[in-house]
């Protein structure tokens, strides 16, 4: 539900000597974080206590140790020509399918000595590597096993229920794996709201978990929604496309896409959505 007017809220690489490492050289160790779904009775706002959702614990790939960045002997060999190192990255780095702004660095990560750089210093967008800065903020925020639950609740009204996020992107209308390994799926919500015995005629998309806005500082109009971004919501479902696999612009209402996703999966696709 929406409080408010606003609604709330995923160059050539060269090895040498001391591993003479291209550009940027990143180790990023990241657990990964998975939804659980659950059915919980009981009435939205103002209904009586409920119980705790059901949680199905998904099964997860093995951790592995991740394959050592440097080689034993990085050491040994002699470091590279910064000019023969230029020669090499320059022509690369103008190619025009990077665009017009392109940074690098190349850094002797054995001495820090620099040797290759093109416009180090400019500030620009860091796009997809934001990512990276992210990932860690999570990790260092997050308590461990931390779950993110997508909940049904029977509705204030007969027919009615009520989806809500609990802010997990990767819930999926696809089979369980096919997108996220170990993801929580719609098919498997559905089956528990099935399982309940509830004949469904309406869904409310609950989303407030998340408050503020739904975009980040600096976003564009035209980046939420586009092919690489949705408003960011609490109820989501395949990261606000309009399927698992489809590479198209995101759905600009993805809480919304959501309930008519469970509504689909339910056997009820004409059910009026709502949040």
């Amino acid at each position: 539900m929406r409080p408010g007017e606003r609604r709330p809220v995923t160059a050539p690489v060269y090895r040498r000597r001391r591993i003479a490492v291209g550009a940027l050289v990143l180790l990023l160790v990241a657990a990964a974080t998975f939804a659980v779904i659950g059915l919980v009775g009981g009435t939205d706002p103002g209904g009586s206590t409920t119980p705790a959702p059901v949680a199905r614990t998904p099964q997860l790939p093995p951790v592995v140790d991740p394959t050592p960045v440097l080689a034993a002997d990085a050491g040994a060999e002699p470091v590279p020509d910064p000019a023969l190192l230029a020669g090499m990255l320059a022509p690369e780095l103008s190619d025009p399918r990077l665009g017009g702004r392109v940074n690098g660095q190349v850094l002797d990560v054995a001495t820090g000595d620099v040797l290759f750089e093109q416009s180090a210093d400019r500030a620009v967008i860091p796009a997809s590597t934001a990512k990276l800065a992210t990932a860690l903020a999570v990790e260092s925020a997050v308590p461990a096993g931390l779950r993110l639950s997508t909940i049904v609740r029977t509705g204030a009204v007969p027919g009615q229920i009520v989806l809500v996020g609990g802010g997990d992107p990767t819930l999926s209308s696809a089979a369980e794996g096919n997108t996220y390994p170990g993801s929580a799926t719609v098919a498997d919500l559905a089956a528990q709201v099935a399982a309940g015995g509830l004949p469904v005629s309406a869904i409310l998309v609950d989303s407030t978990r998340f408050s503020g806005p739904t975009t980040g500082p600096g976003w564009g109009q035209g980046d939420a929604p586009s092919r690489y971004a949705a408003p960011i919501m609490a109820t989501m479902v395949d990261g606000g496309r309009f399927g698992p696999v489809d590479d198209g612009v995101r759905s600009g209402e993805p809480d919304l896409e959501a309930g008519r996703a469970l509504a689909a999966a339910l056997g009820v696709p004409t059910a009026p959505v709502s949040a």
